[in-house]
C-alpha cells in the first residue's frame, strides 16, 4: 500500500467557467485528463489584433470580474449551459450576442467568443493554496485579502496552517479522498508565478497593489502552485488531502 500523510482537508473547491470572470464555488469537482471539469470553459479573444489572437483576461479587463457566471445544471459543469450576470443584473447565455457587444464596448475591443477544447487555463490545469499562505499574506498586506483573488481550484486547510506548506510539496504526489481506488490523484509540479491579477477586488475589479507587493516583497512573487492530473476522480470540499512520494 502507498505510504502517505494527511496533510490537510480540502476548504473549497472552484470552478472557472469563463476566463477572466467570477468563479462558481462547487461542493466538488473533478479532474478530468487535461483540466478540472467544466473549468474555463470559454473565453473572448481580441480578434483585430495582429498576430496571434489573444485571449481577454483580468489582466486586460478588470470588468470582467463584475461579471458572474453559473451552471444552469451545476451537477454537470462539462456540458452545461453558461448563464452570465451582467453588472446591471441581467442574465445571458454565455454566447449571447447582446453579451458580446457588450464586453466588447466595456473593454473597447473587436472580441469573438471562444469554446475551448480543453480548459483555457493560464499554465497548468491545477492551481491550489493552503488558507496559511492566504493568513500570512494578509498579514503582510495589513489588510483582510478575499481569497477569491488568488483564482484557484483547491483552497486546502492544512492540519499545520503553516505559510507556503504547499510550496514543500512539489514533486509528490496529492490524494484526495479516502478510497484510493476512486480518489483524485495530482502531482505538485512547480510553484505559482503571480501578476497584477491578483490586485484586482474578486467583485468590483478594483485595484489594490500592495497586494502584489507584498507577494513580490516577502515570497519571490509567487503564491500557491500548479499541479499535473496524474488520476482522474472527484475532490470534494472537506476531503481528506494526503501527501505521498512519487515512485517513479
Amino acid at each position: 500500500s502507498m505510504e502517505r500523510i494527511k496533510v490537510g482537508q480540502v476548504a473549497e473547491t472552484w470552478i472557472y467557467p469563463v476566463k477572466g470572470m467570477r468563479g462558481v464555488r462547487m461542493n466538488e469537482v473533478a479532474t478530468r485528463s487535461v483540466s478540472v471539469v467544466g473549468d474555463r470553459r470559454v473565453a473572448f479573444t481580441e480578434i483585430d489584433g495582429q498576430g496571434t489572437p489573444t485571449l481577454l483576461d483580468t489582466t486586460k479587463f478588470p470588468g470582467l470580474l463584475r461579471y458572474s457566471p453559473r451552471f444552469e445544471d451545476p451537477s454537470d459543469p462539462k456540458d452545461s449551459k453558461i448563464i452570465v450576470r451582467t453588472p446591471e443584473g441581467i442574465e445571458h447565455p454565455v454566447n449571447s450576442p447582446i453579451l458580446l457587444e457588450q464586453i466588447s464596448d466595456e473593454s473597447r475591443r473587436k472580441l469573438a467568443i471562444l469554446r475551448m477544447g480543453r480548459g483555457a487555463y493560464h499554465s497548468m490545469p491545477v492551481s491550489l493554496m493552503s488558507l496559511g499562505t492566504i493568513k500570512e499574506t494578509e498579514r503582510q498586506v495589513g489588510l483582510t485579502v478575499d481569497s477569491r483573488v488568488f483564482r484557484q481550484n483547491l483552497y486546502i486547510e492544512t492540519s499545520s496552517e503553516i505559510p507556503y506548506e504547499e510550496d514543500e510539496w512539489l514533486g509528490k504526489l496529492l490524494i484526495f479522498g479516502d478510497n484510493l481506488a476512486i480518489s483524485a490523484k495530482l502531482v505538485a509540479v512547480k510553484l505559482d508565478p503571480r501578476c497584477a491579477t491578483v490586485n484586482f477586488h474578486p467583485e468590483t475589479g478594483e485595484s489594490n497593489p500592495n497586494i502584489l507587493k507584498a507577494i513580490v516583497r516577502n515570497h519571490n512573487n509567487t503564491l500557491g502552485i500548479y499541479c499535473a492530473i496524474v488520476c482522474e476522480g472527484k475532490i470534494q470540499s472537506e476531503a481528506p488531502v494526503y501527501l505521498a512520494s512519487l515512485s517513479l
